[in-house]
C-alpha cells in the first residue's frame, strides 16, 4: 500500500534552503560569473540570482535550477555530490573501478583499505 505524501514532507528546512542556495553562489562564483551576469544569462531580471541568494522564502523552481547549474557549467550530479572539492577525483577513481575485471575489484578495494590503515 502507497502511502501518499503529505505536502509537508518535501519541503526544505530553513537549514536546507540556506544551504541550497550557498551552493547555488559557490557555484555561480566558481564559473567566474556575477548575480547580475547570471541572472541576465537565464533573461531574467537582472537582479534575479541576487535575490535568490538573499532572500530566505525564495527558491527556484526545477526548471530555473537547471538552467542556473547548466550555467554555471556544472550538472545536478556534481551539484548534490557529498564533496564538492573531490568530486573531479572520486569519478576518475569509479570510472577505473568500473572498468576493472571483476577478479581485480578485490585488489583494488583491498589496496585502498590498506591505505586507510
Amino acid at each position: 500500500m502507497n502511502k501518499t505524501p503529505t505536502k509537508n514532507e518535501y519541503s526544505m528546512t530553513e537549514k536546507e534552503k540556506r544551504d541550497f542556495k550557498i551552493k547555488i553562489a559557490t557555484f555561480r562564483q566558481d564559473a567566474k560569473l556575477s548575480a547580475r551576469q547570471l541572472s541576465l544569462r537565464l533573461e531574467m531580471a537582472d537582479g534575479y540570482i541576487n535575490r535568490l541568494e538573499m532572500q530566505n522564502s525564495h527558491l527556484p523552481s526545477f526548471e530555473v535550477f537547471m538552467m542556473i547549474i547548466k550555467a554555471c557549467g556544472v550538472t545536478a550530479e556534481q551539484f548534490f555530490y557529498h564533496d564538492r572539492q573531490h568530486y573531479e577525483s572520486d569519478m576518475k577513481i569509479l570510472k577505473i573501478f568500473h572498468e576493472l575485471l571483476d577478479e581485480n575489484r578485490d585488489h583494488f578495494i583491498a589496496l585502498f583499505e590498506d591505505l586507510l590503515k
